[in-house]
């Protein structure tokens, strides 16, 4: 909330006008899993991962986010013409639940509850922060906003059928989890609700209704493939698979 920080905001500026002179057309992420101590500061403060005593997801972070975000619009938006609104909100939910990726911090340690609370008001955030560009924004700016998730990518290892639905839940539970709700219906994937049930959060009907198209691009981020067998043990993403990688190429940075 307030005013933004005026040496901060002269920095970005100058650097998207030294990319446009370069001839460089700027894609700008507006939330890559870094968040504020004073908004994100256990037990007082809880961001993504805020909840009411029952448990049900809250939007305590939301009113700075939208102000964060049409600030940006506002301030940049004549040079930037390709908003992404959140990079990995997998990893930043799932894998940021305890799960090896910052912040794991207690008490929001629990794979089975935490990250689908994260999940819920980031897609909620997703959907205002696209509705703020759409009204007031995108139609004199002629810019594009959309957002970017992440896939490791899943083939069954034998054509059973267990293992061909073994292999489209570890998708749909990565990709789809974020996904479908832009793209698809307004509505998690059914096979998530199957398995998670009311761990899963419900989205109202206007969440739904903003959530519905809400991304101009599909932005996607890969990083491998692996071969999946069906499993009775749930495993750590209640996808019922195993991954395995034999005789796959592994790339390897220089």
């Amino acid at each position: 909330s307030g005013d933004p920080n005026s040496e901060a905001v002269k920095w970005y500026s100058d650097f998207l006008d030294e990319l446009r002179a370069a001839n460089i057309t700027p894609f700008v992420t507006l939330y890559h899993w870094d968040l504020p101590q004073a908004l994100f500061s256990p037990p007082e403060r809880s961001a993504w991962w805020a909840r009411d005593a029952d448990g049900k997801p809250v939007a305590e972070i939301l009113p700075n986010w939208q102000h964060y975000v049409d600030t940006c619009f506002r301030l940049f938006g004549d040079r930037v013409k390709f908003w992404i609104t959140f990079n990995e909100a997998w990893s930043a939910t799932k894998l940021a639940s305890g799960s090896g990726k910052a912040p794991s911090i207690k008490p929001f340690m629990d794979p089975l509850k935490d990250p689908y609370i994260a999940g819920h008001n980031i897609l909620n955030a997703h959907a205002a922060a696209v509705d703020i560009y759409r009204r007031k924004y995108q139609h004199k700016q002629k810019g594009m906003v959309g957002i970017t998730n992440n896939l490791d990518w899943r083939e069954p290892k034998t054509d059973t059928e267990e293992d061909i639905a073994a292999a489209e839940r570890a998708v749909l539970f990565q990709l789809g989890w974020f996904s479908e709700p832009i793209f698809g219906n307004g509505d998690y994937p059914t096979e998530m609700r199957a398995i998670l049930g009311d761990v899963l959060p419900s989205f109202t009907d206007e969440e739904k209704r903003l959530l519905k198209g809400s991304a101009d691009f599909f932005g996607l981020n890969n990083y491998g493939t692996g071969w999946v067998s069906a499993s009775k043990d749930p495993q750590w993403d209640y996808t019922y698979a195993t991954v395995s990688h034999e005789g796959l190429v592994h790339g390897q940075s220089v």
